[in-house]
């Protein structure tokens, strides 16, 4: 699957108020023994609210294993 996020500020505090946009992929198989497995890649762009220097892109992998007994 497929995830858009876009972040923004819901109060006015004198900055800006674009924090960022998100895009996540992941995919799922399930197992016929109960075990479920997800690979997840999520990649965070900050917006004009954030400065140097945490206003890097930010990249996070995962996997996820749920097992069902």
């Amino acid at each position: 699957g497929l995830d858009y996020f876009q972040f923004s500020q819901t109060e006015d505090n004198g900055g800006e108020g674009d924090l960022g946009t998100e895009l996540d992929l992941y995919a799922s198989r399930k197992y016929d023994n109960g075990l479920m497995m997800t690979a997840r890649l999520g990649m965070f762009t900050p917006g004009d609210a954030y400065t140097a220097p945490t206003d890097e892109n930010q990249t996070q992998v995962f996997l996820e294993a749920k097992y069902n007994f």
